[in-house]
């Protein structure tokens, strides 16, 4: 596919978000704000905020309510997200940055569908959330390697991708940790659906911006500016954030033994008494 396709595929599919916020714009004007407990409970995001979460919560309730009715249970679509995702890492090592942010960007409308679907079926499980969890952690690594694939002959950019996928890893295993060790953690940035909006974002503006830009100045292979700053934000807020985080459960950690060990204490005085 052309620079000039795969350009056309990304401003078509930009076009078509942008339908989707007049759409909900106009929703909150006539009815009102979208209000969810789950949204509000999950924090805030520097690049998401409780409108965006909001407006996605809108547009993706009755696909969720339409795939129960199908009868298409909350495991397949975790299954196709993890498809999706593959497919978005081919497009990626190949170059097809618009088609790949329009795939990745299904596949993380799926990830988030399984779990709606999961909770109108009744079918939330622990077993469906460690599916769940694993699968995102596969499908983020294909898009990855992806990149690195597409920038091979540039090792400064494959490590900056490297850094940005280490990171990511790093806040999701902070995540992990924490719920291993019983305390609650902070929300912190760049957390998955961060990542997912930097990453779709700034692989479908690059494929913008390198038929319009790198290709006109005959810089070589395109590298796709966008992307590269987008990979640059996730790389240094992700380890920033893994670094509060793990501090923070450290020390909450430490808080709760002391406490636990306090009452210990106090229950041998007591027994010793």
């Amino acid at each position: 596919m052309s620079h000039q396709a795969d350009a056309a595929v990304a401003v078509a599919f930009l076009v078509v978000i942008l339908a989707g916020i007049v759409a909900y714009r106009v929703h909150v004007h006539r009815v009102g704000v979208n209000r969810s407990a789950r949204i509000d409970s999950a924090g805030r995001a520097p690049f998401i905020g409780k409108g965006s979460m909001e407006m996605g919560s809108w547009w993706m309730s009755p696909i969720a309510h339409g795939f129960v009715r199908a009868g298409i249970t909350a495991n397949a679509l975790s299954w196709a997200a993890l498809a999706l995702g593959v497919i978005a890492g081919i497009c990626l090592a190949n170059g097809v940055l618009g088609v790949a942010c329009v795939v990745a960007t299904a596949a993380a409308f799926l990830d988030t569908l399984d779990g709606m679907v999961a909770r109108i079926d009744g079918s939330s499980s622990a077993a469906g959330e460690v599916l769940d969890t694993s699968i995102d952690r596969y499908a983020e690594t294909f898009f990855f390697v992806g990149l690195v694939v597409f920038y091979q002959g540039n090792l400064a950019l494959q490590l900056l991708t490297i850094a940005a996928f280490s990171g990511a890893f790093m806040v999701s295993y902070t995540t992990a940790k924490a719920e291993a060790l019983g305390v609650d953690a902070p929300v912190g940035v760049m957390r998955r659906p961060e990542r997912c909006v930097y990453l779709c974002v700034s692989t479908g503006l690059s494929a913008m911006t390198i038929p319009l830009w790198e290709n006109s100045h005959g810089s070589g292979h395109p590298i796709g500016i966008p992307l590269v700053a987008g990979l640059a934000v996730i790389a240094m807020a992700s380890h920033a954030s893994t670094l509060y985080r793990l501090r923070a459960i450290a020390r909450l950690t430490r808080a709760r033994d002391a406490v636990t060990s306090g009452a210990a204490d106090q229950q041998g005085h007591r027994v010793g008494a």
